[in-house]
């Protein structure tokens, strides 16, 4: 189902920031009409090219363009890495699942707020009460994203019910897999499948559906496995969202959690780097090499691409250890930022009511769906131009060759 494509270290070390700055605003879109296009779900569930568009651009303006890092560039970011990752561990998905696992990382993050899990249950915030404080942000970002996407954007009108409720509780159980509470949990039921060599070389559907969550899952933790600069860029802009919140829980008199202290986080970094990469994200590719070393006796994968992000993984793990021996922390981090405040000031409470604002938009369902469709109509010949404009400009033959064709 997936395109034929050399799995070199080049499409590994996307330069999502210059990606950013070509695509005019729309990473998320172009991302995804492209991976549609190439990997043949246009043509195979004869998606309508004008409904793809709409429904991918009320994804992305459902990401916050004021977090951060859980933005609609995360969320392209992520889509590229699990289509990476697929193409590497299972290229024979059957279309409905290719489908949906692109789906899920379309939509894995939407209408996050920068806030944790743990901050939304130890403030009664609306969205916790609502899930019962249980995978809180996962459940709105299925129910958000798919909202947007399938019943106001419509993408799947052309699926018959069946497969779209098929497609719905893979989605929701791929997004819900994200939730870092039940890491370990997760980890342990793939490590027994993919040590068992008979089920890694002749997955069921139950084991497909274990695959696409720890790809999705590792997608979404693969920033320590990009070059460098990429890394350590993705690091400061997910510190600067937790820095944010640390300063809300001290306005709010709550314990400031660990790594979200703008005051010492420059120091904590690297050990909190260090953790990441030895608890979640080197167990987690492990797994999948091991999966992948048992499909490859049989020809349905490849080795080299999982031990190439292994390897620039231990790069920047041993980056990290340089600073934290250094003992120098990494002081860029404390760069001024705009949404920084004290204690004593009235910004917390301007960034709280804009916080909560941002999630109790899907209260209010039909000013949403209204202030969309204005959007949409403003915006819809721009919109539905931009895809090939993007692609026709020959920008991305050499950097971006596996993310978008060099001409339309």
């Amino acid at each position: 189902m997936l395109a034929a494509h050399d799995l070199t270290d080049t499409h590994a070390s996307l330069p999502i920031f210059q990606f950013e700055s070509l695509v005019e605003g729309h990473p998320l879109l172009v991302m995804a009409f492209h991976l549609f296009e190439r990997d043949g779900l246009v043509e195979t569930f004869s998606i309508d090219r004008e409904v793809l568009v709409k429904s991918i651009l009320l994804v992305e303006e459902g990401y916050r363009s004021d977090v951060p890092f859980h933005n609609a560039l995360h969320a392209a970011d992520v889509l590229h890495a699990t289509a990476l990752l697929a193409s590497m561990i299972v290229p024979n998905l059957a279309p409905y699942q290719l489908l949906a696992l692109y789906i899920s990382a379309l939509i894995h993050d939407h209408g996050h707020p920068g806030l944790t899990n743990t901050f939304l249950t130890s403030t009664s915030d609306p969205l916790a009460l609502l899930y019962n404080d249980r995978s809180v942000l996962e459940s709105h970002h299925c129910a958000s994203g798919w909202d947007a996407l399938v019943i106001r954007g419509g993408m799947l009108d052309f699926l018959d019910e069946p497969t779209k409720r098929t497609v719905r509780g893979l989605v929701v159980d791929m997004v819900m897999a994200t939730d870092l509470s039940g890491h370990s949990k997760l980890l342990e039921s793939f490590v027994v499948a993919s040590q068992n060599v008979t089920c890694a070389a002749n997955p069921s559907t139950a084991d497909m559906e274990l695959v696409m969550k720890m790809i999705l899952k590792c997608a979404d933790v693969s920033n320590p496995t990009r070059p460098w600069d990429v890394c350590y860029t993705w690091t400061r802009r997910l510190l600067t969202e937790w820095s944010r919140q640390g300063d809300l829980e001290r306005h709010l008199g709550l314990p400031v959690s660990r790594f979200m202290d703008r005051r010492t986080i420059s120091l904590e970094l690297p050990q909190c780097q260090l953790g990441f990469i030895d608890f979640i994200v080197r167990p987690s590719l492990s797994a999948l090499g091991t999966w992948v070393g048992a499909q490859a006796a049989t020809g349905s994968s490849r080795t080299d691409g999982i031990q190439s992000l292994l390897a620039r993984l231990e790069e920047n793990r041993a980056e990290w250890m340089r600073l934290d021996d250094a003992g120098d922390g990494c002081v860029d981090v404390l760069l001024e930022d705009p949404l920084a405040f004290e204690a004593d000031s009235s910004a917390p409470v301007k960034y709280a009511v804009t916080a909560s604002g941002g999630l109790r938009q899907r209260n209010a369902p039909a000013a949403a769906a209204a202030e969309a469709a204005a959007h949409l109509s403003s915006n819809e010949p721009k919109a539905m131009l931009l895809p090939n404009r993007v692609f026709s400009r020959g920008l991305f033959a050499d950097s971006f060759a596996d993310v978008v064709p060099s001409s339309a």
